[in-house]
């Protein structure tokens, strides 16, 4: 390969870095996204891995009768708060942010009682934060070479 070649070819791979940059943190997000809900939902952990504070034993003893697992706090009732959580990609042509978030404010309004009770419910663990940093990295490292 010559060198205009070899030219043409990274400015190509820059365009297409640029071009799926948006598409391709979508997923990075949605990933990160499922690790948080599969997280809360299955072990009733916060971001430190550490269990939130129980169901008082009222709303416990409803979530009982209801049907609803009651060993851990997995903040689902109906199902439709995580159904409504999914990620943004917010930003311009120099930096993009993935926000994860409810959406619908009957559910943003759940996340943020949550939040006053139990802490921020959609906040990523170190550990899936450290698997989207990867996954980014991976992401621009294909668009390397050449």
């Amino acid at each position: 390969m010559t060198a205009a070649q070899t030219a043409a070819r990274i400015r190509q791979n820059l365009a297409d870095l640029r071009a799926n940059r948006e598409r391709e943190l979508q997923i990075i997000g949605a990933d990160l996204s499922t690790l948080i809900k599969l997280r809360v939902q299955g072990s009733g952990e916060n971001y430190l891995n550490t269990k939130f504070s129980p169901y008082t034993p009222g709303y416990a003893t409803q979530r009982r009768k209801a049907g609803a697992q009651t060993q851990y706090v997995d903040f689902t009732r109906t199902g439709r708060l995580w159904a409504s959580v999914y990620p943004d990609v917010q930003g311009n042509s120099a930096v993009m942010t993935v926000v994860i978030s409810a959406h619908g404010q009957d559910n943003k309004d759940k996340v943020e009682g949550a939040v006053k009770k139990r802490g921020n419910i959609l906040h990523p663990s170190q550990e899936e934060l450290d698997l989207a940093e990867e996954a980014n990295n991976q992401r621009v490292l294909k668009y390397l070479q050449i």
